[in-house]
């Protein structure tokens, strides 16, 4: 799972949610694969990533979808869309401090369409942030959906910079490590030994860092561009194992370390 914030490159922009009217972005982004939270959710095939944003006075509303031109499971029938995700958050400054909270539904579906669909699950988040050289922000989100698959807690530590190229080209630069806590020893959320089998010890440990560098153009005063590239890497050995454990293939043929990237398209107004 992913937050749509990251899962897209999207976040809100202050300066547009404190517009005193409504503004919106309509974005898709062509990626080369789908990684959330250190797990592979795509292999071999390309991402379309839409989403729809509304700002007004710190207030948004987003909803994005992942759709997976040729979902890695091996079936005669597979479904192309696999997660389809609704946020509601609120962000307000207080001098140089950023505070800010929210909502996520996270809607699945099955990459084998006779297959049942994966829980739902639900998010709250908070967030504090800085603005600051660098620009520091902690979120911790924590799953409320009630399951045992799905008790955790979810942290983020993220830094990032911006680089004015031109009037309409920037340079910018993000970092952000993950923390991830299982609340109970339930399979999605245990460690995995060196051989990697579960084990009975649930999952308390730093999980994945995430280093991306993205050059907004924008043009024709309502639209933007922005190919990204990105690298994500395990932080721990717990983290590398887990990592294997949990990808779309054999764990000694699934990765625990990823480059990947794309193009966004968006149109604000």
């Amino acid at each position: 799972m992913l937050g749509f914030f990251v899962a897209t490159g999207l976040t809100p922009n202050p300066a547009l949610a404190e517009e005193e009217k409504p503004t919106a972005e309509l974005a898709v982004s062509a990626l080369s694969q789908y990684v959330a939270r250190g797990i592979e959710s795509s292999r071999d095939s390309i991402i379309i990533q839409p989403s729809m944003t509304v700002c007004y006075r710190g207030f948004s509303v987003n909803t994005w979808a992942n759709l997976d031109t040729d979902p890695y499971a091996d079936a005669d029938e597979s479904s192309n869309l696999t997660e389809t995700d609704l946020a509601l958050s609120y962000e307000h400054a207080f001098g140089k401090v950023i505070l800010g909270g929210g909502y996520i539904y996270y809607g699945y579906s099955s990459a084998v369409s006779e297959d049942p669909d994966p829980l739902d699950s639900q998010e709250v988040f908070a967030s504090i942030g800085l603005d600051v050289p660098l620009c520091p922000t902690v979120t911790v989100y924590r799953e409320i959906t009630g399951s045992d698959e799905y008790d955790y807690w979810y942290g983020t530590l993220e830094v990032s910079h911006s680089f004015e190229i031109s009037d309409a080209v920037s340079l910018e630069l993000s970092a952000m490590a993950d923390y991830l806590k299982g609340n109970k020893p339930e399979e999605s959320l245990v460690e995995y030994d060196d051989s990697l089998s579960a084990t009975d010890k649930k999952y308390n440990n730093f999980l994945d860092g995430l280093i991306t560098a993205s050059l907004p153009i924008s043009f024709a005063k309502y639209f933007t561009l922005t190919p990204t590239i990105s690298y994500m890497f395990p932080l721990c050995d717990e983290c590398k194992n887990y990592t294997k454990a949990m990808g779309p293939k054999d764990p000694e043929d699934n990765n625990s370390s990823f480059v990947f990237g794309g193009i966004t398209f968006a149109m604000t107004f």
